[in-house]
């Protein structure tokens, strides 16, 4: 039996297999293949490149989401990626009580000019609509 282990990083999908005799990966019909001792590593490339400022710390990639009513993480990912057309890294919603609803996230974008795409021009703060509650995005300081 072999071991199989899956790992997602925000471009590339890494699938680790161990003592495989052969495997073959494709993800949009392309491939990279690193072959060790006793691992086979293939990575799937998505046809896109890392842009240089994914390097940058994470707060320059963070937007800071303020809201008055409950808003769940799946409806912000996929506001943000349909609308925008951006990779959501991680999304923080503020820890309460089960009887209180969170009022702020922290939403990790993939690079920093994702940033700037979701705020425009002035990088200032943004009101967003999202499954119709009103949603303040602005730049993380």
């Amino acid at each position: 039996m072999h071991k199989v282990r899956i790992e997602y990083e925000p471009l590339y999908a890494r699938v680790t297999f161990q003592f495989a005799n052969s495997v073959e990966v494709l993800l949009n019909g392309q491939r990279e293949v690193c072959i060790n001792i006793n691992e086979v590593h293939v990575w799937a490339n998505r046809n896109q490149k890392r842009a240089r400022d994914d390097i940058i710390a994470q707060h320059a990639r963070t937007i800071y989401l303020n809201f008055r009513v409950c808003i769940s993480e799946i409806e912000i990912v996929d506001f943000f990626t349909r609308t925008f057309s951006i990779l959501v890294e991680s999304i923080d919603i503020q820890k309460v009580q089960p009887h209180q609803i969170p009022l702020h996230a922290n939403m990790i974008l993939g690079s920093a000019s994702s940033v700037a795409v979701v705020l425009g021009a002035s990088n200032r703060e943004k009101m967003l609509t999202i499954s119709g509650k009103v949603v303040v995005a602005k730049p993380f300081n």
